[in-house]
């Protein structure tokens, strides 16, 4: 049965970002262009590193403990990219938020549209490069955050291509405006077909999650695991008051279930509850398994408080990282409790976790499960170092980004 995480705490707003003591009275005086330069790295080399392996090393960070509890090397940060004359903020709009945006996204911080709008997906991203970088985590870009942001290697190599009209042409954007994407689908070798992109991204799925979840997808068909083309993917880099479980057509590109969903209590963020980072596939861990899963038959359910409600059982494919999902008893069940649905995220901010289960909010429960037949495959995203870099499934995706593709 979910429980509920205590409601977060407001961030407070500080006239300037947490600077150290000796920086504040250097700083006074100063523009804030000025400031950034005093406290931005000069530019550097960096050495070694090369590869994926290099690539996620310094993706997650120098120094930085992985879920396995791994040291990666630390690595010299570039010269910062972003500049801003202000302090940014939640509530804030302008040509500076989408400057913000675009950096955000292009490290894999940030899945939202550009649309100069600081929102809550814009803040959240902003505190988990604060997380990233040790500073205070209060969703606010000074200086210090401005730095942090900078140091993060650009995670995300193709181009990326905004809406270049103007802030004063969409005060009020299009309900679900992605960020333009090249091309116009992602093409699956194995499979034989393109999937189309425009209404899942419209939809809230973001492009990076897809791509992962799609390049395991087609390694699948190749083996003939799946011949289904439903597919579910689970993006655990959105917060539990986000939509995040998408049910998908992937001949049409249709969306046939948006979802809220539960992450399992184990896997809360150290920074950040709402947003899981920590992940297992170990039983009694109380955490999410990442990778690629295959659906099995639709039952009821056999626990006391959730009696003859449906539930799907499913089958980890991906040994060490979630073959243990049976044996563990993870399925997806109805949150009796509708700690997952959207009344109740409206209202409280957060939703509720589980035991490593997909939990649903019971009034949709039943019609999501049967959204997704048996054979169907559901991917579980998150960014992990150790996962990206080993999964069998993601042996494609990786030769192609050591290729530059």
């Amino acid at each position: 049965m979910p429980r509920v995480h205590q409601k977060r705490a407001r961030a407070h707003r500080a006239a300037s970002d947490h600077t150290e003591p000796t920086q504040r009275n250097a700083l006074r005086g100063m523009g804030y262009d000025e400031q950034a330069a005093m406290l931005a790295p000069a530019p550097v080399q960096a050495k070694g590193g090369g590869g994926l392996g290099g690539f996620f090393s310094r993706l997650f960070g120098g120094g930085q403990r992985g879920s396995d509890g791994g040291e990666h090397a630390a690595q010299q940060p570039p010269a910062p990219t972003l500049t801003l004359s202000r302090n940014l903020s939640e509530g804030d709009r302008g040509p500076d938020v989408i400057q913000l945006q675009q950096e955000l996204y292009s490290r894999g911080l940030y899945t939202g549209d550009f649309d100069g709008i600081f929102g809550k997906g814009t803040k959240l991203a902003v505190k988990r490069a604060q997380k990233a970088g040790g500073v205070a985590i209060d969703g606010i870009v000074g200086p210090n955050t401005l730095r942090v942001i900078t140091e993060q290697p650009r995670a995300i190599p193709r181009a990326i291509v905004v809406d270049e009209s103007s802030l004063e042409d969409r005060k009020k954007p299009k309900s679900g405006r992605r960020p333009k994407r090249s091309g116009g689908g992602i093409e699956l070798k194995h499979a034989g077909f393109t999937v189309p992109t425009g209404k899942l991204y419209s939809a809230g799925v973001s492009d990076t999650a897809l791509r992962v979840a799609l390049a395991a997808y087609d390694v699948a068909w190749r083996g003939k695991q799946t011949r289904n083309t439903t597919f579910t993917l689970v993006d655990f880099t959105k917060s539990d008051d986000e939509r995040r479980l998408f049910v998908m057509d992937l001949q049409s590109g249709e969306v046939i279930r948006a979802e809220f969903v539960s992450h399992g209590y184990g896997s809360d963020g150290a920074g950040y509850k709402n947003n899981p980072d920590q992940f297992s596939n170990v039983s009694g861990s109380g955490k999410s398994s990442l990778g690629l899963m295959r659906a099995g038959k639709m039952r009821k359910s056999a626990a006391k408080y959730r009696t003859k409600t449906d539930a799907r059982e499913f089958d980890g494919l991906e040994r060490g990282h979630n073959d243990k999902v049976r044996s563990r008893s993870i399925i997806m069940h109805a949150a009796i409790s509708s700690k997952t649905g959207a009344s109740y995220v409206n209202k409280n901010g957060v939703g509720g976790t589980s035991a490593g289960c997909w939990a649903l909010d019971k009034d949709v429960n039943t019609a999501v499960i049967k959204a997704i037949p048996p054979g169907s495959l559901l991917f579980n995203y998150y960014p992990d170092k150790r996962y990206m870099e080993t999964s069998n499934y993601l042996a494609e995706y990786r030769a192609k980004a050591r290729q530059g593709a």
